[in-house]
């Protein structure tokens, strides 16, 4: 139960973490109230804080001594202020770094250690290598051992266990993703919105506390692009939202408060976290252009700008560092992060962020329309130095006449082309800056988290480093979590070749009970008509590919392939508790019970990989079996007339890996099912196609757009 503690003067008076809020209040109500002394204001606050401050009980848990202290909420937080221990988002507090050993965290520093040797040798191959594929590897594992900590720290038979540690882990990293968040839906969109008058004024308050640096208005705006009162005012109203409109009341508040500014505290409140206005003018947009006109190799890498334009890229770095970026940390992060309506933060992991860099880069290539650069001509082979020519295979449906229509085109998958460079370096040079944004931001988190300055007052890097890792060319996101795939047209330095591009997570084109022909024409599709598609996406053309595929497939089991027919690993059937209602073991009990004798039997007391074939066979149209195959047909009788799981009929007949399907068999497949088991892990459904509710619904049906 928590008892609420009226404070008195003396606790106003000695606690620093009041001192601190009137401090904070008294520079917001200068700004509000600019007519009052600042003896006035002080009096105000100190009056207010008599009338309505409350303190609160709290304790202190050392889970590790196992001393739990009671105290108050002013007496705790006056205790970080004074002594700045490491303080996590869930309340956890930590020692400071060097004062004690840790062999926890020194564990985790190896193994991250380790993982960067091995990634740094990766990159020295290209991808899809044996040798790539082999440090890829490596570093996972390493990657794996370092995560695991987490684990460890959860698990009550752990030397490391610690709830409280885990719980900020948590937490923690949560906390981070979120900051990381805030910082690209701020810079690049103004999308962090001012949630009261208090976020208005708090937020006015900091943007005028900040010193003029290296670009004075006068040599980094235009004269024309200086900015009015109003143009401030209703930049101010444009950034707030979601949760609060500002009142009539608070609107002219706001104003009066504008009103105060100097022409130079008008520019900047205007420009901060206004990426694209800022950027319009002629000085920074000039530095733009003078990058992309001096490149003469692609800007592949962001995280290592070309020799030739490194001191150009510090100079815009230094520009937006000073009049758009926002370095302000905001407390309800992770709150924000779960309500908000994102802008270029689409998609988020546990450890990452993907964000659209396509507004800047549609942005960057209207103004360079008509401007000559080399950077535009140039075509580059990969490593390799040859290049491949080959031929693709495409295929068409046509509909009215029930015909696959076949093409072929040259492909040349070694080569850069030029629009590929342009693009990456048009959007590198946004996605350096927002990395080195990044760390600075990461930086002032770790400060804000005490995490930064050790026992002995020296200072440590922040471990929090966001980089750019990847370049995605397009994504595909559904509404599954952790369910996307994406078209990987770089990862850092590397231009990833378009056999290797495609990446899937967690979606259903991936797992295991998809046959493997299956799995590569419908990734294929993904790749050809959605990820990598240059224009507009086509829901008919990728109708008639599914289409293609689905006439491919009954051909192909006509012909006698098993390639679609859907795999699975089975258990022993005393493995289950129910047996009969898995699918494999009860195709496999129907094919023991059915088979010729010649036939090897599946041994249900182990492990099988088998096909499962699906078929429909029932008391109405068995009697087929009867001229042809007589002892099948007896046995097929027999199996729905005493085995009550197969009452209703045979639905499916298993076979291992190395056998050829029954004759018997192939006049009762049931092609339907099996086409829309092969069809219906592709994501439609997240394309804007409708399959109906009908599982039986075949592509080549009605579809709606």
């Amino acid at each position: 139960m928590e008892v609420k503690l009226k404070m008195d003067i003396t606790q106003i008076v000695n606690s620093q973490t009041v001192d601190v809020y009137k401090n904070e209040m008294l520079d917001a109500l200068k700004l509000s109230f600019p007519g009052l002394t600042e003896s006035d204001l002080r009096e105000a606050i100190d009056y207010s804080i008599v009338k309505r401050g409350r303190d609160s009980k709290a304790y202190l848990d050392n889970n590790y001594k196992k001393i739990k202290e009671n105290r108050t909420l002013f007496e705790i937080t006056d205790y970080i202020i004074q002594r700045e221990p490491i303080i996590t988002v869930s309340g956890v507090m930590f020692k400071k770094h060097g004062s004690c050993p840790n062999p926890f965290v020194r564990l985790i520093q190896e193994f991250l250690e380790q993982r960067g040797i091995y990634k740094k040798t990766m990159f020295k191959y290209p991808k899809g290598s044996e040798e790539f594929e082999k440090y890829n590897i490596l570093q996972l594992s390493e990657k794996v051992s370092s995560n695991a900590m987490y684990g460890a720290s959860g698990n009550h038979t752990s030397v490391f266990y610690n709830l409280y540690v885990a719980r900020s882990i948590t937490m923690q990293g949560r906390s981070c993703i979120a900051a990381a968040i805030m910082l690209f839906e701020a810079t690049m969109a103004n999308n962090v919105k001012l949630l009261s008058l208090n976020d208005v004024v708090t937020f006015i308050n900091n943007v005028r506390r900040e010193p003029i640096g290296k670009y004075p208005d006068e040599i980094i705006l235009d004269k024309d692009k200086y900015v009015t009162t109003e143009e401030c005012f209703f930049k101010i109203l444009y950034s707030c939202g979601f949760y609060w409109i500002p009142t009539e009341k608070e609107m002219t508040l706001i104003w009066d408060i504008i009103n105060q500014c100097s022409q130079h505290e008008l520019n900047k409140l205007f420009y901060k976290n206004n990426l694209f206005w800022f950027v319009d003018n002629s000085v920074v947009m000039n530095k733009i252009l003078s990058i992309l006109s001096t490149l003469d190799t692609p800007f592949i890498d962001p995280n290592d700008p070309p020799e030739s334009i490194k001191g150009m890229m510090d100079e815009l770095y230094d520009m937006i560092f000073e009049w758009v970026y926002y370095d302000k940390q905001y407390m309800d992060r992770i709150d924000r992060t779960e309500n908000m309506y994102r802008c270029v933060s689409m998609l988020t992991d546990t450890d990452s962020c993907f964000i659209s860099f396509d507004g800047w880069y549609r942005y960057i290539l209207d103004k360079t329309f008509n401007i000559p650069m080399k950077i535009k001509e140039l075509e580059i082979e990969e490593k390799t130095g040859e290049v491949k020519e080959a031929f693709d295979i495409s295929y068409d449906y046509d509909f009215y006449t029930d015909e696959i229509i076949e093409s072929q085109n040259i492909i040349r998958p070694d080569v850069i082309t030029p629009q590929v460079g342009f693009r990456c370096s048009i959007i590198n040079i946004l996605a350096s800056i927002m990395g080195k944004l990044a760390i600075d931001y990461m930086g002032k988190y770790s400060d804000n988290s005490n995490s930064t300055t050790c026992y002995d007052g020296s200072k440590r890097k922040s471990f929090f480093i966001l980089k750019n890792e990847f370049q995605l060319k397009r994504a595909l996101i559904t509404d599954g979590k952790k369910n996307y795939c994406a078209y990987q047209e770089r990862q850092e330095s590397n231009i990833i070749p378009k056999e290797k591009a495609l990446s899937i997570t967690g979606m259903p084109i991936k797992k295991v009970g998809v046959p493997e022909s299956t799995k590569i024409r419908l990734q294929r599709i993904l790749l050809d008509q959605v990820l990598d598609n240059p224009g507009e996406i086509s829901q008919v053309e990728i109708v008639k590919q599914l289409a293609v595929l689905e006439k491919q497939i009954i051909e192909a089991i006509e012909n006698g392939s098993k390639d679609y027919f859907k795999p699975e690993r089975i258990k022993a059937f005393s493995a289950y508790d129910t047996p009969m209602r898995e699918d494999g073991i009860k195709a496999s009990v129907a094919f023991n019970f059915l088979r010729d004798d010649n036939m090897e039997a599946i041994d249900l007391d182990q492990r099988n990989s088998i096909l499962l074939i699906k078929v429909n066979i029932d008391k109405k149209n068995v009697d087929g079996l009867k001229e042809k195959y007589p002892q099948i047909y007896e046995k097929a009788v027999e199996l729905m007339n005493t085995k009550k799981e197969f009452a209703k009929g045979i639905t499916g007949i298993a076979i291992l890996d190395n056998m050829q399907v029954p004759e018997w068999v192939k006049d009762y497949i049931d092609y339907a099912t099996i086409v829309n088991d092969n069809l219906r892990s592709f994501p439609c459904e997240a394309l804007g196609i409708d399959r109906f509710e009908n599982k039986y619904v075949n592509y080549t049906n009605i579809l709606k757009f």
